[in-house]
């Protein structure tokens, strides 16, 4: 470490393979750097590598939908919490300064920790109070406990949370708890590819479909994933996500929506994941969500230099009949 403090540091120019020099310069594997390279074009794929690098935000949604920004905002100001509204969702705030954890509103329920992106997912949707709704891939809950905002459940709303593993079930219950809507989630351990084995046929008005993914629009946020992903885990990813969402679509009641999202920026997990699973099931079709971002659009892709938030993918798929 003396040496290294004694010495000026090496020019990134002397590594004359470009790939390999992005991959040093932005310390991500090189295969990573190729892959947005391949999908983005150059430009963007540096602007993706040098964001994964700066330190994420902490982000909180709002969890009653009759609290606006503004209240939110002023409220925690005043237990010293200073934020600013998302320019990406209405019903989320970015924390600046303080320790929202520690924060009455925190603790009565008001607010919870979600990611802007993520954020938009329930919203786009559409819920009604009374609608049944299946999470097939809920854990940790943050979009579980945000559709559930939207149910009543003395109208008979409620939304069934599935998870492969139950010490995770037992988090969306705490959170649940804490949001005061869990009178509105009921909890099942279950592989999401099984639901039609589980569930009648058409039984839900809303299907979300979180696919397990790549992660590589969390890297900010986890950087283990630069270690431990490789591109062959990509690949084997797809069939999983496809058999998930298959089987999710049989849940869906006609004129009923089924939202597929992933925390990936990978295109080969997202478009083009929807555009195969299109092509077996004719009878659903995407819906723009153009009017929830503010954006011409049919699906979205949010990338990590967008917004300084998660890369995300969402697409609203509807069926016909």
């Amino acid at each position: 470490l003396r040496n290294f403090q004694r010495n000026d540091l090496r020019s990134f120019e002397e590594i004359k393979d470009v790939d390999e020099r992005m991959s040093v310069q932005y310390s991500i594997p090189k295969w990573m750097y190729q892959l947005f390279k391949q999908q983005y074009g150059v430009e963007q794929a540096q602007q993706i590598s040098e964001s994964i690098l700066t330190a994420p935000s902490v982000s909180i949604r709002i969890q009653p939908n009759q609290l606006t920004q503004e209240q939110v905002k002023q409220l925690l100001l005043e237990e010293g919490v200073q934020t600013r509204e998302s320019t990406l969702s209405n019903r989320c705030l970015i924390v600046e300064e303080g320790n929202v954890f520690h924060s009455k509103a925190f603790e009565q329920g008001l607010i919870t920790i979600q990611d802007e992106a993520s954020s938009l997912v329930a919203q786009v949707a559409n819920l009604q109070p009374t609608n049944k709704v299946l999470d097939t891939c809920a854990a940790p809950g943050g979009k579980t406990t945000h559709i559930a905002s939207y149910l009543d459940a003395s109208s008979g709303g409620r939304v069934d949370a599935l998870d492969l593993y139950e010490h995770k079930l037992k988090k969306i219950q705490e959170n649940a708890k804490r949001l005061q809507v869990e009178d509105c989630i009921s909890m099942k351990v279950l592989d999401a590819r099984t639901v039609h084995e589980v569930y009648p046929t058409e039984s839900f008005d809303a299907v979300f479909v979180d696919a397990p993914c790549s992660g590589l629009g969390l890297v900010r946020r986890k950087p283990d994933i630069k270690y431990t992903k490789e591109l062959k885990d990509l690949k084997s990813l797809e069939k999983i996500q496809l058999d998930i969402l298959i089987s999710a679509s049989k849940m869906v009641k006609s004129k009923g929506s089924l939202v597929y999202s992933t925390c990936t920026i990978n295109k080969v997990e997202n478009r083009e994941l929807v555009n195969q699973f299109l092509e077996v099931n004719p009878t659903f079709e995407i819906e723009s969500i153009g009017k929830w971002i503010h954006k011409d659009t049919e699906d979205i892709t949010i990338l990590p230099n967008d917004y300084n938030s998660d890369g995300f993918y969402i697409c609203k798929l509807v069926k016909k009949s």
